[in-house]
């Protein structure tokens, strides 16, 4: 290189001529007194970088200003950035003074693929990298001003982190989450079926039950005392020759008997053939009973009652007590009235006598037969309760007794 001064001036071993200068070191090589090759060893020139940014933004004016000191902290593991914080730019540069214009510069990104490699010499001092992936990153970056004259590599550190769904800590989580969810989610499964199979046992049992309370019903349904009371009433008439009368009461008892035989085979029957069965039953009655009676069975006129089925015999007991213990021990006519009336899905049934009442009648009873329990009211009840329905007891205050009845039932208009 060009100087007016020079320092050193020694031939090596090889007969090569070293030269120095305020320029630096020059390696001459001679052959036959001329210079055939010339190598120059200048200043290494000093290197830096010159600007950082991220997402094409001064990383001064980030978020992240106060920790990019951090880049060159390598001791500390250098700066750390969110997943999706992941453009980087770096701009560098070197100053030489006698050679700033001839500078060249290579970098390399070590952990990023394909990028292990120094890049070629150039004359670019910027460098960007996109789309990084999670991981730490070393930019290691040199400068040359002229062969033997590179630069001490600087560095830059950086940590792109995971998002954290990546996570080990969130993917415990989630699979502790998910296992819990499975594991909640077969207990309810199991609880369902438990639940399922509990209200499938539960129903059984109720119809079971009904089951057998219809049985007994069927079994109750007509009282002995009340058929042989017919029978020999009947067989009065016979003995003193009434046989007019003797054949429309026989007439009479075969309808009830067949009516009450022809539903004993159903589960259910139209609300109009109970109310006509127990219009027979009435009718029964009011010839066997001593005291006479009259009745009215009748529905509200806002309804059909031929839309509407109940279970057979089911309101009958609670006529029969109307009659046996309530206006047969009247000394004047009694009266009975059994009314239904339709509201909503509910059947209601009252049964109003203007009897003795439920204490004398119980005094009586108890006097007749002591100790003495109505069986078919008692499976009545039961059976009542069985299909969902209530029944109320009161007494009616001009005197006599009050049965309210309420049934679910099926409407089809």
């Amino acid at each position: 290189m060009a100087s007016q001064n020079l320092y050193l001036l020694v031939f090596d071993a090889e007969g090569r001529l070293w030269t120095g200068s305020e320029n630096g070191v020059d390696r001459l090589s001679l052959e036959k007194g001329k210079v055939v090759e010339l190598v120059h060893f200048g200043k290494k020139p000093k290197l830096h970088f010159e600007a950082v940014s991220l997402f094409y933004k001064p990383i001064e004016q980030t978020p992240w200003a106060a920790t990019a000191p951090m880049l060159f902290d390598t001791l500390n593991g250098g700066l750390k950035l969110p997943w999706n914080q992941n453009l980087l730019s770096f701009a560098f540069r070197a100053v030489e003074l006698l050679h700033d214009d001839g500078l060249l510069y290579r970098w390399k990104l070590e952990n990023a693929a394909g990028a292990a490699e120094w890049s070629p010499w150039s004359e670019q001092n910027q460098v960007n990298y996109a789309n990084l992936s999670p991981g730490v990153y070393r930019l290691w970056v040199q400068a040359s001003g002229s062969p033997g004259t590179e630069s001490k590599p600087i560095l830059a550190m950086f940590t792109i982190e995971k998002p954290f769904w990546e996570l080990w800590t969130f993917r415990l989580a989630m699979f502790t989450l998910l296992a819990g969810l499975v594991f909640l989610g077969v207990r309810l499964y199991v609880r369902g079926i438990r639940e399922r199979e509990a209200e499938q046992r539960e129903k059984l049992e109720v119809q079971n039950r009904l089951l057998q309370l219809e049985q007994k019903a069927l079994q109750l349904q007509m009282n002995p005392h009340f058929i042989f009371n017919a029978l020999n009433s009947i067989q009065s008439l016979i003995a003193t020759q009434d046989y007019d009368v003797a054949r429309r009461e026989i007439n009479q008892f075969a309808k009830l008997m067949r009516s009450t035989l022809n539903n004993s085979r159903k589960t259910a029957i139209g609300l109009k053939e109970e109310m006509e069965t127990l219009e027979q039953y009435l009718l029964v009655e009011q010839f066997c009973q001593q005291n006479a009676f009259t009745f009215e069975v009748h529905a509200t006129e806002t309804w059909d009652p031929e839309h509407v089925e109940i279970p057979p015999m089911l309101l009958q007991p609670f006529v029969e007590n109307a009659v046996v213990h309530g206006v047969s021990h009247l000394k004047y006519p009694g009266h009975l009235e059994v009314l239904f009336d339709l509201r909503g899905d509910q059947l209601v049934c009252f049964v109003r006598d203007n009897g003795v009442g439920r204490e004398k009648a119980a005094l009586l009873r108890e006097a007749k037969k002591p100790g003495h329990q109505s069986a078919a009211m008692q499976v009545t009840k039961e059976r009542l309760e069985a299909l969902g329905g209530s029944i109320e007891v009161r007494d009616v205050p001009e005197g006599g007794t009050e049965v309210e009845v309420h049934l679910p039932v099926d409407v089809a208009f």
